[in-house]
């Protein structure tokens, strides 16, 4: 196999929390059945970034530091004794997660039909001459076909520094750990970190910087996080920043999350297929997928497109015990405290630097964020 074929848009690292040996059990939402692989085999795709393979090298260097935090969290470490690099790693792990799927690829891909039709105007006018030297005989469709594929990557490049420099967005919001004490594993799927915002759910997304944010990311089996807003929720733990369940009908709930979340996968952690499937037949009624027109910006335009976005907010609220909610506070975007706007002027910053050309850029973000978490306190 060529250096780096097989690309992950879920690394390997955080899949070795369900798995044994570096197998691991997974469950296939419309086969339901539960074959055993090898984590190399899951959650990838041939050339995903690319080639050649320098975003899919610089990936793995975010990933063994963005490693660090799940580590110390798996060996028993409590939130309190993470590190501030190891907590930024820990919020920039999630963000990474967030835009770095399949999912948000094939959310950019709904828009090529306007990129194809900008390129061919572009080839028909000779704008591509003074850039561009084909080194090879393509047909005009095939000319558009490979630059409407690099267009689709320098978006999805684009929104993966915003999620690799995405800490600063979510910094404000408080973590705690939920301990599952029950005989039901914490799963997760192919698509990890769940964004919802029960406060405020008149809307289908729910923002990184919205008022009333909550983000649900399963760390093991045993343990999950749970970033939440603290003007809007109260959330009782103990002296570690756990809250222990014991109720499987929580561990249900939060578990019914990533069926909502996933497009193909849940990772089981063991969970007997009678378990799966019963939460399967409850997928239809937790699951939003719904159409909407939202606006994309596209070489520079925005236009409308219809479509059906990543990261709706799920159709249930998990029952978290000792959560209390605040209702004399209204919806704000963005929260006071959140540093969407220093993330967005630091990718633009990079972008800059690396004359446009969003590949570099992206590992221009890593090498930042590398710097970021070994520089001295």
């Amino acid at each position: 196999m060529p250096e780096r074929k097989n690309q992950h848009y879920v690394p390997q690292h955080y899949l070795q929390g369900w798995s044994t040996d570096d197998y691991i059990g997974i469950y296939h939402l419309e086969k339901r059945d539960l074959p055993t692989t090898h984590t190399s085999n899951v959650c990838s795709k041939d050339y995903l970034y690319g080639q050649p393979p320098h975003i899919e090298s610089a990936l793995g260097k975010l990933e063994e530091i963005q490693h660090e935090p799940l580590a110390s969290l798996r060996s028993g470490d409590s939130l309190n004794e993470l590190s501030n690099s190891e907590l930024m790693l820990l919020l920039s792990f999630v963000m990474t997660q967030r835009t770095r799927s399949l999912f948000t690829q094939k959310d950019i891909e709904a828009g090529d039909h306007l990129l194809r039709d900008g390129v061919r105007d572009d080839i028909n006018n000779d704008r591509y001459d003074e850039y561009i030297e084909w080194t090879t005989e393509l047909s005009e469709d095939e000319k558009i076909e490979t630059l409407v594929e690099a267009s689709v990557l320098g978006i999805h490049f684009k929104h993966m520094m915003l999620g690799v420099l995405g800490h600063f967005a979510i910094q404000d919001l408080e973590a705690v750990m939920l301990r599952n004490l029950t005989n039901n594993k914490f799963v997760t799927s192919d698509i990890p970190p769940v964004f919802d915002n029960p406060r405020f759910r008149s809307q289908t997304l729910a923002g990184v910087s919205e008022r009333g944010l909550q983000i649900f990311c399963p760390i093991d089996p045993t343990r999950l996080l749970l970033l939440y807003d603290p003007a809007i929720y109260s959330i009782k733990s103990n002296s570690q920043r756990e809250v222990i369940i014991k109720s499987p009908s929580v561990v249900d709930e939060l578990n019914l999350l990533q069926y909502h979340n996933a497009e193909n996968i849940i990772m089981h952690g063991g969970n007997d297929i009678s378990y799966l499937d019963r939460l399967a037949d409850e997928r239809d009624s937790v699951r939003r997928r719904d159409s909407i027109t939202q606006e994309q910006e596209i070489e520079g335009e925005t236009y409308e497109i219809d479509k059906i976005p990543p990261y709706q907010v799920p159709g249930i609220t998990p029952d978290i015990p000792g959560e209390t909610t605040r209702y004399d506070i209204g919806y704000t975007a963005p929260r006071p405290q959140s540093q969407v706007n220093r993330t967005k002027a630091l990718v633009s910053e990079i972008m800059n630097r690396s004359e446009g050309f969003p590949d570099m850029g992206l590992v221009t973000a890593i090498q930042f964020m590398e710097n970021l978490v070994t520089e001295p306190a």
